[in-house]
């Protein structure tokens, strides 16, 4: 089959799925998150036991083993912790830990990968008593003072979050994630200028070292300039790190809001990047629609067309979202396609869409036996009419990508109740592009 048309029933249930819901940026989440990911070794420093066998060890961002041991059976139970740590198998991995411990008290590293799969499991308190245990043993042991940041942080104990913070910088200044973990905090309470002095040595560290964080780094770093209308850097730092995180609401919202500033004014754009941010989740100020352009398009007596969007129909676990973009990957099954916000006083609209592609494609397949479309004496164009009911004041279409459907520019032509209303011009990428 060619294109199979998606209209209005399945595109209401898309729009019920994104209607705003609460959302954090995520960038105040990577703490815990590289905490959990760093403690269980992946690429992290090691060191080897009498027999000369690699042993994994939970010190991060510095080649220095922290309190490792060289106890051979300890060092056997703490990789056999690590290995069902990271196949999600937490309850063997804590009793191999706590075998680990048993043998050799002194082994903070194990301490400390315990300490996360109970914060892991919401026993806070419990990790808290592990991570001090650790301290106690090694003062300079960073990545327990930054697990034990993360934890406090969690029982909204800030200024004990913020202690251990501090402790990692003085401990050592060119660990980045003292300076991240404590912008993030900084973030939290709105202190931005400040947060944005902590971040800027993040980014520096984090640059020096190669590491991979460097990303969150941007992110927060871009959202938190934004925030202190320092646009220009700000979008300067976003856009290093917009294809990582296209998806996340805060950074399309800081985008557009940047683009409404007078420095970098770009109204298209901001409306674009604002868009995504409403239709991802994000639930806007009120105020931000009236500095964005307004079709405010009459049609007839009785109808006005305020908003167009075009873009892709993407599913995800929480259901579905709408992403407007002119650039489509080429994915077979993903939908593509337009909406209208109107302000009707009728309880119907007529609409028809042109859609014109650069070549024939395989297969229109059955849509010209929908009853609601005819396809063009050349293959290339398939018109559609279309009756909407508006339950909703929402109206458009879609189409799905499938095999055989050319790449390349593409036209789609609006009418409605026979007033043309805009062209919306799109790419289709190659087949082996997906965002």
């Amino acid at each position: 089959m060619r294109k199979q048309m998606i209209l209005m029933v399945l595109l209401a249930l898309y729009l019920a799925a994104c209607q705003p819901k609460p959302t954090q940026p995520a960038s105040y989440t990577h703490s815990g998150t590289q905490v959990e990911d760093s403690t269980m070794a992946n690429g992290q420093p090691t060191q080897a036991n009498d027999s000369g066998d690699v042993v994994e060890t939970s010190s991060q961002m510095t080649e220095e083993i922290v309190c490792g041991s060289v106890d051979e059976d300890a060092i056997d139970y703490y990789n056999r912790a690590i290995r069902m740590q990271q196949s999600g198998e937490g309850e063997e991995a804590k009793t191999l830990y706590r075998q680990a411990i048993e043998i050799d008290p002194g082994y903070c590293d194990a301490m400390d990968n315990l300490g996360v799969i109970l914060r892991q499991e919401g026993d806070v308190a419990g990790a808290i008593e592990w991570y001090l245990r650790s301290i106690e043993l090694a003062p300079r042991n960073t990545t327990a003072r930054q697990n034990l940041a993360v934890a406090y942080d969690i029982q909204g104990n800030t200024s004990l979050a913020i202690e251990q913070y501090e402790a990692i910088m003085d401990i050592d200044p060119q660990n980045p994630e003292g300076y991240y973990g404590l912008a993030g905090i900084y973030m939290d309470q709105e202190r931005y200028e400040e947060a944005v002095q902590l971040l800027r040595k993040a980014v520096e560290w984090y640059e020096a070292s190669g590491s991979f964080w460097i990303r969150d780094a941007y992110h927060s770093l871009g959202i938190s300039l934004a925030a202190i209308d320092e646009c220009e850097e700000a979008v300067e730092n976003l856009e290093r790190v917009y294809a990582e995180f296209i998806y996340d609401p805060w950074v399309n919202y800081n985008m557009g809001y940047c683009y409404l500033g007078e420095s970098l004014y770009d109204a298209e754009l901001a409306d674009i990047y604002i868009a995504r941010a409403y239709f991802l989740g994000m639930e806007l100020p009120e105020e931000i629609w009236s500095y964005l352009p307004s079709w405010d398009l009459q049609i007839g007596d009785d109808l006005w067309v305020i908003y167009g969007y075009f873009g892709i129909f993407e599913m995800d676990s929480q259901g579905g979202f709408f992403f407007p973009t002119d650039q489509i990957p080429f994915r077979e099954g993903l939908a593509y396609g337009w909406m209208m916000f109107v302000e009707p006083d009728r309880s119907s609209v007529r609409w028809s869409e042109e859609f014109q592609l650069p070549s024939p494609p395989q297969s229109w397949g059955t849509v010209e036996a929908d009853g609601y479309t005819t396809i063009s004496a050349d293959g290339r164009t398939a018109i559609t009419d279309y009756r909407s009911e508006l339950l909703e004041p929402i109206i458009g279409n879609s189409w799905i990508l499938l095999k055989g459907d050319p790449i390349g520019e593409h036209e789609m032509r609006i009418y409605i109740e026979g007033e043309y209303v805009t062209t919306f011009e799109f790419v289709v990428g190659l087949p082996n592009e997906s965002y």
